[in-house]
Order: structure tokens, then C-alpha cells, then sequence
């Protein structure tokens, strides 16, 4: 079996629509255990945050050409709550999506890579996770 090319880069603006399809297939599975009410919710706070432009970096990784995942890439001091809570003074990511199809390859692991050596030398970096269910596994 031949092994599939992996590239991680900076996104570019002709694929907001892509990101915006990855990462809602990375997190439809909310959609199942949640009510669909907090789903359309939240649904709407990922398309908010994706178009928060200048706010993150948008780092993507590929398999052979196809869209496999996205992460959002936050510099320390960043405004990210618009106004509401002092910029923190670490860097911060959000909304590591994985496509379903892409899963297991490497690819959330390749897309923290790129983010950590952004932020080589810093002194702290927050990792906020969110998890499948209260008892289930971390994503």
C-alpha cells in the first residue's frame, strides 16, 4: 500500500469554504449527543469564529491534495474575546478539526506540530480541550 503524501501550511483564502466543510464534519458528532438546539448553537459559534479574519492563523494539513484537517492558530495577546477579558499572554488554538475520513493518520498530531514550533521559546502554551461527552475521551 503507498503511503499518502501529508503536507501542513498556512491556509489560503480561497479555502474558507473548505475549512468551514472540515471542521463542521469534524464536530457534526456533537450533533448526536446534544440537543438540537445547543447543536445550532454551537454549529454558529464555529462559523462565528472561522470568520473572525486577522484574529488567527489558519493552519490546514492535506493528504494528497484533499483537505484532512485545520487548526486556528492564536499569537499571545491577541484580542480573541473582543474586549470582554484581557488578551491572554500565551498563544492559544481552537477548533482542531480532524475530516472523519482523515482520522488517524496523523494529522491532528501533525497540525499541534506546526503550532508548537510557531510559538518555539515561548513560556507558556494553553492546550483548552473539549471533550465527546462529560465521561468520554478527549478530542
Amino acid at each position: 500500500m503507498e503511503e499518502k503524501k501529508l503536507i501542513v501550511r498556512k491556509a489560503r483564502e480561497e479555502e474558507t469554504a473548505s475549512i468551514e466543510t472540515v471542521t463542521l464534519a469534524a464536530y457534526e458528532q456533537y450533533a448526536a449527543v446534544k440537543s438540537e438546539a445547543h447543536w445550532k448553537r454551537y454549529r454558529k459559534g464555529i462559523l462565528h469564529t472561522l470568520s473572525e479574519e486577522k484574529k488567527f492563523e489558519c493552519i490546514v494539513a492535506e493528504i494528497d491534495g484533499e483537505m484532512a484537517g485545520s487548526v486556528l492558530f492564536y499569537r499571545p495577546n491577541t484580542d480573541v474575546y473582543g474586549g470582554l477579558l484581557k488578551p491572554f499572554p500565551w498563544a492559544e488554538i481552537r477548533l482542531l478539526a480532524v475530516a472523519p475520513s482523515h482520522r488517524r493518520k496523523g494529522v491532528a498530531n501533525a497540525l499541534l506540530e506546526a503550532c508548537e514550533k510557531k510559538i518555539s521559546g515561548a513560556r507558556v502554551f494553553l492546550f483548552r480541550f473539549t471533550y465527546r461527552s462529560f465521561n468520554g475521551t478527549c478530542h
